[in-house]
């Protein structure tokens, strides 16, 4: 994906997915080389010293039908930055634009979009033509789940 050609400010979300046990919790993680700050397990966080954050899940885009109005309720109620799930219904046609229309309407906010599940490079890249067309530069999210 580095062929992009884009330079990207990036957060990185280290999960521990499926997997469970103590080891996988107390697994030391170079996090200032890998680039990781942020986690969604907050065990991990206080065990690395981490920031605990948070994102949307499919049940909040479901309730709302759509990914534009789950995505701007989103906006409206969180007071800091918001991160929005792509792939509750069809990354590409809906998640990307809609978010990436969000993100344009305010930039300074620092919003991301995030990639949980498909292949990968294949919604990056639109991800980033629209961005580019759009004049933003959102933060972006790549999971690995």
């Amino acid at each position: 994906m580095a062929e992009a050609g884009w330079p990207l400010r990036t957060e990185t979300f280290y999960s521990q997915g499926r997997s469970s046990g103590a080891a996988r919790r107390r697994r030391r993680i170079p996090r200032g080389e890998a680039g990781i700050q942020r986690t969604s397990n907050v065990l991990l966080a206080r065990t690395l010293g981490m920031i605990p954050v948070g994102t949307m899940g499919h049940e909040h885009v479901q309730r709302y039908g759509a990914d534009e109005p789950a995505f701007r309720a989103m906006r409206e109620r969180r007071p800091g930055r918001s991160s929005y799930l792509l792939d509750t219904y069809d990354t590409i046609r809906s998640g990307i634009p809609a978010a990436l229309e969000l993100i344009r309407e305010d930039p300074g906010r620092g919003d991301s979009i995030r990639f949980d599940s498909g292949d990968k490079e294949k919604q990056y890249r639109p991800a980033v033509e629209l961005a580019k067309s759009l004049g933003i530069r959102p933060v972006m999210i790549l999971e690995d789940g």
